[in-house]
């Protein structure tokens, strides 16, 4: 079934702001993930805004709105040429920005500020709009010398336990023991662009957490450590044997975002994962509180310890807990509840909305 434009929610803005709102990021998931299971498919993405400020400079806030979705899109594997960006301004309302009492309608300027998808070309049919030029995230499809990227899927302390048959069908795992822990990746690719699209095919496998790794030389690197800052990620945490480069990105997202609170928002340390709860033991960390589990989708546990309500307050913790032995600790932030990476956070300038 090919979707309609309704198939799809809209995505909601900020006033005066070009930015993704986290929440923002379940729906493009589920259009990225549409993509990349219909490879004749092209999608259309119309940008909107409320009607205050003038013409010119609504149509330019709706262009940059569109552009941050599919920014979001092209970075989970879609390719651009399969997207066209059209810009509207406040010229379509959806509801009304005053009330017939002249009064202003909040709520309705919030409808306004959106961006809305169409895979059956309505927006190129109707003839309204702006067809806008749209720019490539940096570095997302150069091939770097010496560099390969995988997509890791899985990492066990005891590999024996990690059942694998939902990814046979994509290619064959690799499996990499570092610190005594077997990472599984799949897949080898010379571009972030082609690694992001095979990203999307393995995450409607139940492998939610699959992230994007890459061997330098041979020697495996996180994204946040590569020198070259066209990859376009921010440190989650620091890593044992982190570059300089690392570790000086790692200190500069602290310095600006360290001390930001946001409503609905805590950060917890996780200290391990495990498709079989019961072998996990937290004996080590013993007196630094109590260790929480929680079960999701792709059927392994996470332990986490702690509940902060800043970055900085978190990672004085982690530095606890990687004294203890735990050394691929990191930060992991809930919003309402709701699990979410750091990372996406910084890309999405939540920080600063």
């Amino acid at each position: 079934m090919v979707a309609t434009s309704e198939a799809f929610s809209n995505i909601l803005f900020d006033f005066d702001k070009s930015s993704l709102r986290p929440k923002s990021n379940e729906e493009l998931k589920k259009v990225g993930i549409y993509m990349s299971q219909n490879e004749n498919v092209k999608l259309e993405l119309g940008g909107h805004a409320d009607a205050i400020g003038t013409e010119e400079y609504n149509l330019s806030l709706s262009t940059k709105r569109a552009q941050s979705a599919v920014n979001y899109l092209v970075n989970q594997g879609v390719e651009q040429d399969r997207v066209a960006l059209y810009s509207y301004g406040e010229s379509l309302p959806v509801s009304d920005n005053i009330n017939a009492d002249g009064t202003d309608n909040a709520a309705g300027r919030q409808l306004n500020r959106r961006v809305e998808f169409s895979s059956t070309g309505k927006f190129s049919r109707a003839q309204k709009g702006k067809l806008a030029a749209m720019s490539l995230p940096a570095g997302a499809g150069e091939s770097k010398a010496n560099i390969i990227y995988k997509v890791q899927v899985a990492a066990y302390r005891h590999p024996e336990n990690y059942d694998n048959k939902r990814l046979a069908s994509l290619g064959e795992l690799q499996a990499l023991n570092v610190s005594e822990i077997t990472r599984f990746t799949i897949g080898e690719f010379n571009t972030l662009r082609e690694a992001r699209k095979f990203k999307s095919l393995v995450i409607p496998k139940g492998t939610e957490d699959a992230f994007i790794t890459a061997e330098v030389g041979g020697e495996r690197k996180y994204l946040n450590e590569l020198d070259n800052s066209q990859n376009g990620y921010a440190s989650g945490g620091k890593r044992k044997h982190s570059s300089p480069e690392a570790i000086a990105a790692y200190k500069k997202i602290m310095d600006l975002y360290g001390d930001n609170q946001a409503p609905g928002l805590s950060f917890k340390v996780q200290v391990g994962a495990y498709k079989n709860p019961e072998n996990y033991k937290s004996n080590h960390l013993d007196g630094l509180g109590k260790v929480d589990d929680k079960k999701l989708e792709d059927n392994i546990t996470r332990f986490t310890i702690g509940s902060f309500s800043s970055l900085k307050e978190a990672e004085k913790f982690r530095q606890k807990v990687l004294k203890r032995g735990v050394d691929d600790a990191f930060i992991t932030a809930l919003y309402n509840g709701k699990r979410v990476l750091v990372t996406e956070l910084i890309a999405n300038n939540f920080f600063v909305l």
